[in-house]
């Protein structure tokens, strides 16, 4: 079961919400709690709406009637819960939908209802239900039919703004906004854009929550797995979600993810290296990239057989481990080549395992496999000093 939920964390961590996320094969099961009445309107469609969203299997991404078309002119990636409902790894269960509670939104009123799912999979080993995630959505009326909607834009209804350069900042009103570290964003932004000479977008949302749950519950979700909440990119709606104070206003990992992903998506960068690329400009779960680079230096140290080669190798699970490789790995490319070579390495070359950067960097940089390898590793260990 540890080994299951592993995975599940990792996979949920890996859908980085762009709109070409890996939908499921099919929409799965979808079943009906015992306090859900599903005979008689409204509650009947709204169920049936709710149901065949979700069965809709890779419908889910693309735009679909069941829900709200205000939702989809705004975002792109319009249903904001689905990262943490449907899994981007290969191979994992299929998630169980139970739809448990249609309840109005003010009671004895029938012009909103929020709709409440328990999204679960099982642990093949033991036969055990796990549960993934707690959603809530809502379901309106509009052009005469009731449609889904998300929770964000209800509940951020008096939340405060603040706009800094290309960055839209969203709090509420009980934070203590940080002007300095909103500027700090601004100049990221520009700046980033400006080594990799791509266009900066052309406006970021960038929401703060004060703890994960808190960030959680305005998406629309109620209960996650640990860790899925503290942070991510939405890139294909320009939307940076901030859930720990130590983040705050300035993300950069995530600012990273997003200001780049136009050229990582042309450029073919696989997940691997597109972490990696964010871990070492930005750091990653609030740490910089040397004290990353100590975690990883101890652990090549206690397995003296991991290569750095194998943790970046295609055919392998992406693990924090290789990502922390990754980062090393495109640090040396910069000392070496420049932002010119980096975006170089971006660029895999294609093998039947996979999109190989390995084989890329040793291009770039002139180095024979086991001379790439000697280099990533000094680097590690230099900057775990």
């Amino acid at each position: 079961m540890k080994n299951l939920t592993s995975s599940l964390l990792t996979a949920l961590v890996l859908c980085r919400s762009s709109a070409s996320a890996q939908a499921p094969q099919d929409g799965g099961q979808v079943a009906v709690g015992i306090r859900v009445d599903t005979s008689a309107p409204p509650f009947r469609n709204i169920f049936l709406t709710w149901r065949e969203y979700l069965q809709s299997g890779s419908g889910m991404y693309q735009p679909n009637a069941n829900w709200s078309r205000a939702d989809q002119d705004r975002w792109p990636f319009y249903n904001l819960t689905l990262p943490w409902t449907h899994l981007a790894t290969p191979g994992l269960p299929p998630v169980r939908a139970t739809i448990v509670a249609i309840d109005p939104v003010v009671p004895s009123s029938r012009e909103e209802f929020v709709v409440r799912t328990l999204f679960t999979t099982v642990d093949t080993l033991t036969g055990a239900t796990l549960p993934v995630a707690l959603t809530r959505v809502y379901a309106i009326r509009e052009n005469n039919r009731w449609v889904m909607a998300n929770a964000f834009p209800r509940l951020t209804a008096s939340w405060h703004t603040a706009k800094f350069g290309r960055i839209t900042f969203v709090y509420p009103p009980e934070h203590r906004f940080n002007a300095t570290r909103a500027r700090q964003s601004a100049r990221f932004v520009d700046s980033l854009a400006a080594a990799f000479d791509v266009p900066p977008p052309r406006s970021i949302t960038f929401v703060v929550a004060d703890r994960p749950e808190a960030l959680a519950r305005i998406l629309g979700v109620d209960l996650a797995l640990p860790g899925t909440s503290n942070g991510r990119s939405v890139t294909a709606n320009l939307m940076i979600l901030s859930g720990l104070p130590i983040y705050g206003e300035f993300y950069p990992h995530e600012l990273t993810h997003l200001v780049l992903s136009p050229l990582t998506h042309q450029l073919g960068t696989s997940s691997l290296v597109d972490e990696g690329l964010a871990i070492d400009i930005g750091g990653s779960q609030g740490k910089l990239f040397p004290q990353l680079m100590r975690e990883l230096d101890d652990i090549l140290n206690a397995n003296p057989t991991l290569r750095i080669a194998d943790l970046l190798d295609p055919s392998r699970a992406q693990d924090s481990i290789a990502n922390r490789a990754a980062a090393a790995l495109i640090r040396l490319t910069f000392e070496r080549a420049g932002t010119p070579g980096v975006k170089r390495v971006l660029a895999p070359v294609k093998t039947a395992a996979g999109p190989n950067h390995w084989l890329s960097a040793a291009q770039v940089l002139g180095l024979k496999s086991t001379e790439l390898g000697a280099a990533v590793r000094a680097i590690v260990r230099r900057d775990a000093r």
